[in-house]
């Protein structure tokens, strides 16, 4: 399972420290992707881990399936709309069929702004704090990373990915 974590450092040169040492770890396995936002977000450059998506997906599917269950098993149902499934399998259908969309729309619009994390750790980047994003593979890479860059004196906050 993926994980990103944000680790905050207040000194600069620490977080370059602790970049030098994550590209060590990650020497040719490119299992542990690292990003550092210096002096303010580059909402154009965040990377999907980094943003708000994998939230507003499950949001989305979530809405758009109960939506399209109800729709379909009340509207469709009875009116025998969709063939001879009848209103279970107007539901069943229509509420999967909500359940992408929402999801799509979801993800699209979650995309466009940064993870909320992110986005509060902002106002101290402009006061001169650095944010290194870290997105590792597997529970191993993560440990080792966030090991690394709590040596380092960073402040890690976690954000699980899908």
């Amino acid at each position: 399972m993926r994980h990103v974590f944000f680790a905050l450092f207040e000194d600069a040169t620490e977080a370059d420290a602790a970049v030098h040492e994550l590209g060590d770890l990650d020497a040719g396995k490119e299992r542990c992707h690292v990003e550092v936002h210096k002096g303010g977000l580059n909402y154009e450059g965040l990377a999907i881990g980094e943003t708000r998506g994998q939230t507003r997906l499950v949001q989305g599917a979530l809405m758009g399936g109960f939506f399209g269950a109800v729709v379909g098993g009340a509207l469709l149902g009875p009116q025998h709309l969709l063939l001879v499934v009848g209103p279970a399998g107007a539901a069943f259908v229509c509420g999967a069929l909500g359940m992408v969309m929402g999801g799509l729309g979801g993800l699209l619009t979650g995309v466009s702004g940064p993870d909320t994390k992110l986005e509060r750790m902002e106002a101290l980047m402009r006061r001169g704090a650095v944010v290194v994003a870290v997105d590792a593979e597997g529970r191993w890479e993560r440990e080792q990373a966030e090991q690394i860059v709590r040596k380092h004196g960073a402040l890690v906050q976690h954000h699980a990915l899908i």
